[in-house]
Protein backbone atom coordinates (compact mmCIF):
# COMPACT_ATOMS: atom_id res chain seq x y z
CA UNK A 1 0.00 0.00 0.00
CA UNK A 2 1.49 3.42 -0.86
CA UNK A 3 2.56 5.85 1.85
CA UNK A 4 -0.08 8.25 3.15
CA UNK A 5 0.65 11.88 4.06
CA UNK A 6 -1.17 13.41 7.01
CA UNK A 7 -0.95 16.97 8.29
CA UNK A 8 -0.63 17.70 12.01
CA UNK A 9 -0.68 21.04 13.80
CA UNK A 10 -0.56 20.59 17.60
CA UNK A 11 1.23 23.48 19.40
CA UNK A 12 1.74 24.90 15.91
CA UNK A 13 3.56 21.64 15.23
CA UNK A 14 3.61 21.04 11.49
CA UNK A 15 4.63 17.47 10.69
CA UNK A 16 3.98 15.09 7.84
CA UNK A 17 3.31 11.50 8.80
CA UNK A 18 4.53 8.95 6.27
CA UNK A 19 3.03 5.56 7.16
CA UNK A 20 3.77 2.33 5.34
CA UNK A 21 0.15 1.36 5.94
CA UNK A 22 -2.68 3.85 5.69
CA UNK A 23 -4.26 4.29 9.12
CA UNK A 24 -8.01 4.68 8.54
CA UNK A 25 -10.21 6.84 10.70
CA UNK A 26 -12.23 5.05 13.35
CA UNK A 27 -15.20 3.27 11.77
CA UNK A 28 -18.71 4.38 12.65
CA UNK A 29 -19.68 6.54 15.58
CA UNK A 30 -20.46 6.10 19.25
CA UNK A 31 -23.61 4.28 20.28
CA UNK A 32 -24.15 6.53 23.33
CA UNK A 33 -22.74 9.73 24.71
CA UNK A 34 -19.97 9.42 27.32
CA UNK A 35 -18.06 12.16 29.13
CA UNK A 36 -14.81 12.55 31.07
CA UNK A 37 -13.27 15.34 33.19
CA UNK A 38 -11.05 18.03 31.71
CA UNK A 39 -8.17 19.65 33.58
CA UNK A 40 -6.49 22.97 32.84
CA UNK A 41 -2.70 23.16 33.01
CA UNK A 42 -0.43 26.12 33.70
CA UNK A 43 -0.50 27.13 30.02
CA UNK A 44 -4.34 27.10 29.94
CA UNK A 45 -4.50 23.97 27.79
CA UNK A 46 -7.29 21.47 28.45
CA UNK A 47 -6.22 17.89 29.16
CA UNK A 48 -7.96 14.54 29.52
CA UNK A 49 -6.74 11.21 30.84
CA UNK A 50 -5.95 8.26 28.58
CA UNK A 51 -4.51 4.77 29.03
CA UNK A 52 -1.68 3.41 26.87
CA UNK A 53 -1.23 -0.36 26.69
CA UNK A 54 -2.93 -0.70 30.07
CA UNK A 55 -0.65 1.86 31.74
CA UNK A 56 -1.48 5.31 33.02
CA UNK A 57 -3.47 7.38 33.24
CA UNK A 58 -1.57 9.90 31.13
CA UNK A 59 -2.83 13.45 30.71
CA UNK A 60 -3.11 14.33 27.02
CA UNK A 61 -3.78 17.83 25.76
CA UNK A 62 -6.95 17.92 23.64
CA UNK A 63 -6.04 19.23 20.19
CA UNK A 64 -8.78 19.81 17.62
CA UNK A 65 -6.11 20.98 15.16
CA UNK A 66 -4.43 17.58 14.96
CA UNK A 67 -5.74 14.37 13.43
CA UNK A 68 -3.19 12.04 15.00
CA UNK A 69 -2.07 11.83 18.60
CA UNK A 70 1.41 12.68 19.86
CA UNK A 71 3.57 11.15 22.60
CA UNK A 72 6.24 13.13 24.39
CA UNK A 73 9.70 11.59 24.15
CA UNK A 74 9.58 11.06 27.92
CA UNK A 75 6.24 9.21 27.75
CA UNK A 76 7.50 7.03 24.90
CA UNK A 77 10.61 6.20 26.93
CA UNK A 78 8.53 5.35 30.01
CA UNK A 79 6.38 3.09 27.83
CA UNK A 80 9.49 1.58 26.22
CA UNK A 81 8.01 2.27 22.81
CA UNK A 82 10.50 2.17 19.99
CA UNK A 83 10.03 3.03 16.32
CA UNK A 84 9.52 -0.21 14.39
CA UNK A 85 9.69 1.10 10.85
CA UNK A 86 5.95 0.94 10.24
CA UNK A 87 5.59 4.65 10.95
CA UNK A 88 8.13 7.27 9.90
CA UNK A 89 7.85 11.00 10.37
CA UNK A 90 9.45 13.96 8.66
CA UNK A 91 9.25 17.42 10.13
CA UNK A 92 8.39 20.50 8.09
CA UNK A 93 12.07 21.44 7.76
CA UNK A 94 13.06 17.95 6.62
CA UNK A 95 14.48 16.70 9.92
CA UNK A 96 13.49 13.17 10.93
CA UNK A 97 11.24 12.44 13.87
CA UNK A 98 9.90 9.17 15.20
CA UNK A 99 6.57 7.39 15.07
CA UNK A 100 5.31 4.37 16.96
CA UNK A 101 2.29 2.07 17.04
CA UNK A 102 0.46 1.89 20.38
CA UNK A 103 -1.31 -1.44 20.77
CA UNK A 104 -4.11 -0.12 23.02
CA UNK A 105 -5.08 3.56 23.26
CA UNK A 106 -8.12 4.06 25.44
CA UNK A 107 -10.26 6.43 27.44
CA UNK A 108 -13.89 6.34 28.47
CA UNK A 109 -14.62 7.97 25.09
CA UNK A 110 -12.76 5.64 22.71
CA UNK A 111 -10.91 2.34 22.37
CA UNK A 112 -8.34 2.20 19.58
CA UNK A 113 -5.85 -0.49 18.65
CA UNK A 114 -2.54 -0.35 16.78
CA UNK A 115 -2.77 3.42 16.85
CA UNK A 116 0.04 5.32 15.06
CA UNK A 117 1.43 8.19 17.13
CA UNK A 118 4.13 10.79 16.69
CA UNK A 119 6.98 10.93 19.22
CA UNK A 120 8.19 14.47 19.74
CA UNK A 121 9.86 16.54 22.51
CA UNK A 122 6.81 18.35 23.90
CA UNK A 123 6.21 19.49 27.47
CA UNK A 124 2.91 17.58 27.85
CA UNK A 125 2.74 13.82 28.32
CA UNK A 126 0.92 13.66 25.02
CA UNK A 127 -1.58 15.19 22.63
CA UNK A 128 -5.03 13.75 21.91
CA UNK A 129 -5.72 14.04 18.19
CA UNK A 130 -9.16 13.92 16.62
CA UNK A 131 -8.93 10.70 14.62
CA UNK A 132 -10.93 8.86 17.28
CA UNK A 133 -13.87 11.25 16.98
CA UNK A 134 -14.58 11.56 13.26
CA UNK A 135 -17.61 9.29 13.51
CA UNK A 136 -19.57 11.56 15.84
CA UNK A 137 -19.76 14.74 17.89
CA UNK A 138 -17.06 15.82 20.34
CA UNK A 139 -17.93 18.49 22.91
CA UNK A 140 -15.66 20.53 25.16
CA UNK A 141 -17.58 22.05 28.06
CA UNK A 142 -15.24 24.75 29.35
CA UNK A 143 -17.66 25.86 32.08
CA UNK A 144 -18.11 22.41 33.66
CA UNK A 145 -14.68 21.18 32.57
CA UNK A 146 -16.01 18.08 30.84
CA UNK A 147 -15.36 16.47 27.47
CA UNK A 148 -18.03 14.35 25.80
CA UNK A 149 -18.35 12.19 22.70
CA UNK A 150 -21.62 11.02 21.24
CA UNK A 151 -23.57 10.40 18.05
CA UNK A 152 -23.81 13.03 15.32
CA UNK A 153 -26.97 15.11 15.47
CA UNK A 154 -28.53 18.58 15.63
CA UNK A 155 -27.06 20.94 18.20
CA UNK A 156 -28.74 20.95 21.64
CA UNK A 157 -31.05 23.83 22.58
CA UNK A 158 -29.17 27.07 23.11
CA UNK A 159 -26.26 26.20 20.84
CA UNK A 160 -25.43 28.24 17.75
CA UNK A 161 -24.35 26.29 14.68
CA UNK A 162 -21.84 27.22 11.99
CA UNK A 163 -21.22 25.10 8.92
CA UNK A 164 -17.59 24.52 8.07
CA UNK A 165 -15.22 22.64 5.80
CA UNK A 166 -12.58 20.07 6.61
CA UNK A 167 -8.92 20.52 5.85
CA UNK A 168 -7.68 16.94 5.71
CA UNK A 169 -9.81 14.58 7.79
CA UNK A 170 -10.31 16.52 11.04
CA UNK A 171 -9.23 20.17 10.73
CA UNK A 172 -12.47 22.16 10.94
CA UNK A 173 -12.32 25.51 9.15
CA UNK A 174 -15.12 28.07 9.48
CA UNK A 175 -15.86 31.56 8.19
CA UNK A 176 -15.27 34.41 10.64
CA UNK A 177 -15.40 38.20 10.54
CA UNK A 178 -12.60 40.12 12.23
CA UNK A 179 -13.39 43.83 12.58
CA UNK A 180 -15.34 43.70 9.33
CA UNK A 181 -12.79 41.58 7.45
CA UNK A 182 -13.98 38.17 6.28
CA UNK A 183 -11.50 35.38 6.97
CA UNK A 184 -11.14 31.62 7.35
CA UNK A 185 -10.38 30.19 10.80
CA UNK A 186 -9.00 26.84 11.91
CA UNK A 187 -10.63 25.70 15.18
CA UNK A 188 -7.53 24.69 17.13
CA UNK A 189 -7.60 23.95 20.87
CA UNK A 190 -3.95 22.91 20.51
CA UNK A 191 -2.92 26.48 19.72
CA UNK A 192 -2.17 28.55 22.81
CA UNK A 193 -2.77 31.82 20.97
CA UNK A 194 -4.95 33.12 18.15
CA UNK A 195 -2.74 33.92 15.15
CA UNK A 196 -3.56 35.75 11.93
CA UNK A 197 -1.70 35.29 8.67
CA UNK A 198 -0.01 38.14 6.75
CA UNK A 199 -3.02 38.40 4.40
CA UNK A 200 -5.29 39.13 7.37
CA UNK A 201 -2.81 41.64 8.73
CA UNK A 202 -2.74 43.48 5.39
CA UNK A 203 -6.53 43.33 4.94
CA UNK A 204 -6.96 44.95 8.34
CA UNK A 205 -4.69 47.82 7.37
CA UNK A 206 -1.68 46.94 9.53
CA UNK A 207 1.62 47.76 7.85
CA UNK A 208 4.68 45.69 8.86
CA UNK A 209 6.00 48.61 10.93
CA UNK A 210 2.59 49.71 12.22
CA UNK A 211 2.86 51.39 15.64
CA UNK A 212 -0.35 49.65 16.71
CA UNK A 213 1.52 46.32 16.61
CA UNK A 214 3.78 45.26 19.49
CA UNK A 215 6.72 42.96 18.88
CA UNK A 216 6.02 39.61 20.54
CA UNK A 217 8.24 36.65 21.34
CA UNK A 218 8.77 34.52 18.21
CA UNK A 219 6.33 31.64 17.83
CA UNK A 220 7.84 28.20 17.47
CA UNK A 221 6.04 25.38 15.74
CA UNK A 222 8.74 23.06 17.13
CA UNK A 223 9.71 21.63 13.77
CA UNK A 224 11.05 24.81 12.16
CA UNK A 225 12.80 28.00 13.22
CA UNK A 226 10.78 30.40 15.42
CA UNK A 227 8.62 32.80 13.41
CA UNK A 228 8.59 36.54 14.21
CA UNK A 229 5.27 37.71 15.64
CA UNK A 230 3.46 40.97 16.40
CA UNK A 231 0.52 41.37 18.77
CA UNK A 232 -2.47 43.69 18.99
CA UNK A 233 -5.94 43.83 20.49
CA UNK A 234 -8.80 44.10 18.01
CA UNK A 235 -12.41 45.20 18.31
CA UNK A 236 -14.22 41.90 17.86
CA UNK A 237 -14.17 38.51 16.18
CA UNK A 238 -17.46 36.94 15.11
CA UNK A 239 -18.31 33.34 14.23
CA UNK A 240 -21.89 33.40 13.02
CA UNK A 241 -23.89 34.98 15.84
CA UNK A 242 -21.16 34.40 18.44
CA UNK A 243 -19.03 37.46 19.11
CA UNK A 244 -15.67 37.48 20.88
CA UNK A 245 -15.13 41.04 22.13
CA UNK A 246 -11.65 42.60 22.20
CA UNK A 247 -9.67 39.52 21.10
CA UNK A 248 -5.89 39.58 21.35
CA UNK A 249 -4.38 38.42 18.05
CA UNK A 250 -0.82 37.73 16.99
CA UNK A 251 0.25 38.06 13.37
CA UNK A 252 2.85 35.61 12.09
CA UNK A 253 3.73 33.92 8.81
CA UNK A 254 3.22 30.37 10.16
CA UNK A 255 3.87 27.44 7.85
CA UNK A 256 0.66 25.88 9.18
CA UNK A 257 -1.37 28.29 7.03
CA UNK A 258 0.24 27.01 3.86
CA UNK A 259 -0.11 23.37 4.93
CA UNK A 260 -3.85 23.92 5.41
CA UNK A 261 -4.30 25.83 2.15
CA UNK A 262 -5.15 29.04 4.04
CA UNK A 263 -2.65 31.41 2.43
CA UNK A 264 -4.91 32.43 -0.45
CA UNK A 265 -6.65 35.07 1.67
CA UNK A 266 -7.15 36.35 5.23
CA UNK A 267 -7.02 33.50 7.74
CA UNK A 268 -6.30 32.77 11.35
CA UNK A 269 -5.74 29.95 13.78
CA UNK A 270 -8.40 30.35 16.46
CA UNK A 271 -6.65 29.16 19.60
CA UNK A 272 -7.64 28.10 23.09
CA UNK A 273 -7.17 31.67 24.37
CA UNK A 274 -10.39 32.67 22.59
CA UNK A 275 -12.22 29.34 22.37
CA UNK A 276 -12.15 28.91 26.15
CA UNK A 277 -14.18 32.12 26.46
CA UNK A 278 -17.16 30.01 25.37
CA UNK A 279 -19.22 28.03 27.83
CA UNK A 280 -18.90 25.08 25.48
CA UNK A 281 -18.08 24.14 21.91
CA UNK A 282 -18.63 21.01 19.87
CA UNK A 283 -17.47 19.70 16.51
CA UNK A 284 -19.86 17.38 14.72
CA UNK A 285 -17.69 15.69 12.12
CA UNK A 286 -20.36 13.93 10.02
CA UNK A 287 -22.29 17.23 9.83
CA UNK A 288 -19.04 19.24 9.36
CA UNK A 289 -20.42 21.69 11.88
CA UNK A 290 -19.21 23.85 14.75
CA UNK A 291 -21.67 24.21 17.62
CA UNK A 292 -21.18 27.02 20.14
CA UNK A 293 -22.68 27.81 23.54
CA UNK A 294 -22.65 31.50 24.45
CA UNK A 295 -19.52 33.34 25.48
CA UNK A 296 -19.08 33.55 29.22
CA UNK A 297 -16.74 36.55 29.45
Amino acid sequence: MPNQKLNLTPFFLVLTLLASQAAPAADGGPVATASIPLRIDRFDYYKAEVMLDGKGPFRFMVDTGSAYSVLSTLTAALMRLRPDGSVSVQSADGNPANGVLVEDYRSDLFDLHDEPMIVFPIYAQGVMGMRAFVGGRIELDFFRKRMAFGPSGPAPAGYMTVKGTLGGTTSLIVDVIVDGVRAKALIDTGARYTIGNPALQAAMGFAPDDKRLRREDPISDMSVRPTPAWKTRLGQLAIGDAVFPAPEVRFADMRAFGRLGLNDGPALILGIDQLSRLKAMAIDYPRVELQLLQIQR
